[in-house]
């Protein structure tokens, strides 16, 4: 005889498939709405043949995103960061990394934000596969040290730096999640040419304006106004160059996107307090472009500290004040000539004063960038 299921094992199938189909659901909502819901930030809409780009090329760095910073194109949508107990843990960016992996890229359509705009994001990535690789050891040691710089400029109260929405560090992965910034970077390229640093291409940014006397006025507040952050802070930039900033066309607001190369020195200078008896015992900046016809070594050339400073048998050492040097010469000199000829006596005094080859004798950026917005 044939047997036939009774009515409450069927009801018990019915059941038991209503309630794997709600799982399915949830899931499905979890990963898309409620997984930034319940962390109480912005979804963000990504477009995956931007993270395609983003890959090295080589099968083994796979999952190492590159976040091509000096070529970011959005403004973040949020007015300020989310609050810390509020990032993103290490299972949010974790899963967010998976489901990306998955292809599954649709839940990031979802905006949560108030006029409807979704916020855009960056992601940078890099994992040890290999504990032998040197170059997997230093991607890896590079985004840590970008991930405690930009959480220790966010407890500084930087201006112009990507909000942070969350990071993981484990014995083999480092990743953190950004804002991504609306701007163009002041030079093209790596910003290392030697157009980016003659002031080039500054030049001709100013040049494609009608009121060319405003605007170089504005970016010499700007700018001053910006780096006196590095100043007030006491921060050195070990490799200075043209994509390490982008700014803002229509307002020439600047934003930092390089976090790898800052060196927070606090009250004793960088290479300082040895003895000495002549300047060439003295140490001066050392990397990539700090020598031969390198960006930092053009834009740097005259300042004493540079080819190091012995000063009553002792190594003076090197701060902010060279980034003030610098600054001088690489881009407020291109913009002097563009002044108005009301204000341009005073500001000839402060780019001069700015740029003085001894150290103890330059201007402080707060007072160049005081000077200079008295005329906006």
């Amino acid at each position: 005889m044939r047997r036939v299921c009774s009515k409450p094992k069927l009801r018990a199938v019915v059941v038991v498939l209503v309630i794997i189909t709600w799982l399915i659901i949830y899931r499905t909502l979890k990963c898309s709405v409620d997984f930034y819901q319940w962390k109480n930030i912005h979804t963000v809409y990504v477009d995956p043949n931007e993270f395609r780009r983003g890959f090295t090329g080589n099968e083994k760095d796979s999952d190492y995103l590159k976040a091509t910073m000096g070529h970011i194109s959005y403004l973040p949508i949020l007015s300020s960061s989310p609050p810390t107990s509020d990032w993103m843990s290490c299972d949010d960016i974790k899963e967010l990394l998976q489901e990306m992996r998955n292809g599954h890229t649709t839940f990031f359509n979802h905006s949560l934000h108030e006029n409807g705009d979704a916020a855009n994001f960056v992601i940078k990535q890099s994992t040890i596969f290999n504990v032998t690789s040197e170059d997997d050891v230093y991607r890896y040691n590079s985004v840590v040290k970008e991930i405690e710089n930009l959480k220790r400029l966010h407890s500084l109260g930087w201006r112009g730096i990507p909000i942070l929405y969350g990071a993981c560090v484990t014995e083999s992965l480092a990743v953190y999640v950004t804002s991504k910034l609306r701007g163009l970077p002041l030079c093209d390229g790596s910003g290392v040419s030697l157009e980016c640093a003659a002031g080039e291409e500054m030049r001709r940014s100013v040049e494609k304006l009608e009121n060319r006397s405003q605007a170089s006025l504005m970016w010499m507040s700007k700018l001053a106004c910006y780096f006196e952050q590095f100043e007030n802070h006491k921060v050195f930039m070990e490799e200075m160059n043209g994509s390490s900033f982008i700014f803002s066309p229509q307002t020439l607001d600047i934003y930092l996107v390089d976090f790898n190369s800052l060196i927070f020195y606090g009250d004793v200078k960088l290479y300082s307090r040895s003895s000495c008896r002549r300047h060439s015992e003295c140490s001066r900046p050392g990397g990539e472009l700090w020598f031969g016809n390198e960006m930092n070594e053009i834009i740097y050339h005259g300042c004493e500290e540079v080819m190091g400073l012995c000063l009553n048998n002792s190594c003076r050492g090197f701060d902010s004040s060279l980034h003030t040097c610098g600054l001088g010469r690489w881009l407020m000199t291109s913009l002097l000539q563009y002044t108005p000829t009301h204000p341009y006596r005073v500001l000839d005094d402060v780019v001069s004063c700015m740029t003085r080859e001894n150290p103890e004798a330059r201007c402080s950026l707060k007072s160049v960038c005081e000077t200079v917005s008295k005329f906006l």
